[in-house]
């Protein structure tokens, strides 16, 4: 904000009960469904984040999360698009729970996958979305809502349920099992990115260990199961339901790293190693939502607001998952086999500025990977250091819109001049 005023007015916008989180991002939700459409269907990557606020004053509304702060959890489902090109479409649902006392009595917090997915799926033909989730999405009740709405499906296993078809006499056939057994139908090479300690929580670093980025080999294999529903499980849901599985894990990995093993439940075709290849690939979108998730913590700073209340916190929040796939959105296309021109991202007088400021001569149609650079430079980056990251890039764009706004108004005030001469 420019001066007090306009700062008093965002607090009172922020804290007023008129405006909520589904209100503010609403149109870009709506704007999320048009560009599915548009793509003809698209990955939804539904996770789960936890954003923490220090200092030892409580605020209203919050409650506990990990490390002993306050704060809230974040459930997010993003769309992506389906192509290949992994091009971030923009946020299809959102939902918000707070832990403690604080927090509205709204059933299991596992609920929040199937309510994500629903709120995504809604407005869009059933077959449109493939929806991918992480391990902590492999719950059966998420399960069966998806088979029994024709929902179209990618998640990791976690559970080594009981399978029905490897049943003996004395020993239950388990999943992992059968899933193991199955032979590989071909080996691909893939790009492994890296996972740092920094910034993640003790038991994500023991699941999830650090690791370099690597190339690795991936052998691939897939059958079908049936899975038993569990005994602690509702007796109103299936009492088995048929999927399909899909194994991924790294053949030869270095010494001293963690292989590579994933085993996914999907609803998608295994039929040849291309399908088999593309469940896979599917899943491997699912990063998508975790560099959006650090656009919000890092490129937005949306941790250290100094916000004193649940409500307007959720309020900001809208404000920045709108930002940060704006920022997603820039960072992908700067990557694109084919990028589109600078001129869609970026408005004629900030091209202007970053041509005024940059010491590499921009061209005259700079695409966009030439502008972010430029751009990235302003807050700091190194060529050296490979892409931008999210910090860098921010303060990067923080201060070419100030430059935008000193070049608009060196320019009205050139034509001011002109005029009483």
């Amino acid at each position: 904000m420019r001066d007090e005023a306009e700062l008093e007015g965002a607090y009172r916008h922020l804290t007023s009960p008129a405006v909520t989180l589904g209100n503010v991002v609403a149109p870009h939700v709506e704007q999320t469904r048009q560009r599915v459409r548009e793509a003809g269907g698209a990955y939804v990557v539904h996770d789960t984040t936890d954003f923490t606020f220090g200092g030892e004053a409580g605020r209203a509304g919050l409650g506990p999360v990990q490390g002993g702060d306050q704060g809230f959890l974040a459930h997010l489902s993003l769309a992506v698009s389906a192509d290949g090109e992994r091009m971030p479409l923009g946020l299809l649902a959102v939902g918000t729970r707070v832990r403690g006392e604080a927090a509205e009595r709204t059933g299991n917090e596992r609920d929040k996958w199937a309510l994500g997915m629903a709120h995504a799926a809604r407005g869009l033909e059933v077959d449109r979305l493939i929806h991918l989730a992480d391990r902590e999405g492999d719950v059966y009740e998420v399960l069966s809502w998806l088979r029994q709405g024709q929902q179209r499906f990618i998640v990791r296993a976690a559970q080594d349920r009981v399978v029905l078809e490897h049943l003996e006499a004395e020993q239950k056939g388990r999943l992992f099992t059968a899933a193991q057994a199955a032979p590989a139908v071909l080996e691909v090479d893939v790009q492994l990115g890296p996972r740092a300690h920094k910034g993640r929580a003790a038991k994500d670093v023991r699941r999830h260990p650090v690791r370099r980025t690597r190339k690795a080999r991936l052998a691939y294999s897939a059958t079908s199961v049936q899975l038993k529903r569990p005994a602690k499980a509702s007796k109103e849901l299936p009492a088995s339901q048929r999927l399909n599985v899909v194994r991924a894990w790294e053949v030869q990995p270095p010494a001293g790293q963690q292989p590579v093993e994933w085993i996914l439940l999907t609803s998608e075709p295994i039929d040849t190693p291309q399908q088999v290849r593309q469940v896979v690939e599917g899943y491997r979108t699912r990063w998508c939502v975790e560099e959006y998730i650090q656009a919000i913590k890092t490129g937005c700073a949306y941790e250290e607001s100094q916000l004193e209340s649940a409500h307007a916190l959720f309020n900001l929040l809208g404000y920045c998952l709108i930002v940060a796939y704006a920022l997603l959105l820039l960072r992908a296309q700067s990557r694109a086999r084919q990028p589109l021109p600078a001129e869609h991202f970026f408005t004629p007088a900030q091209l202007a500025c970053l041509r005024a400021l940059s010491r590499r001569a921009l061209p005259a149609a700079p695409s966009v990977q030439e502008a972010l650079l430029a751009c990235a430079r302003l807050g700091g980056h190194l060529r050296r250091n490979g892409l931008p990251g999210w910090r860098t890039l921010s303060i990067g764009y923080s201060r070419l819109l100030d430059y935008e706004q000193g070049f608009l108004a060196a320019q009205r005030l050139r034509g001011s001049t002109s005029d009483q001469s």
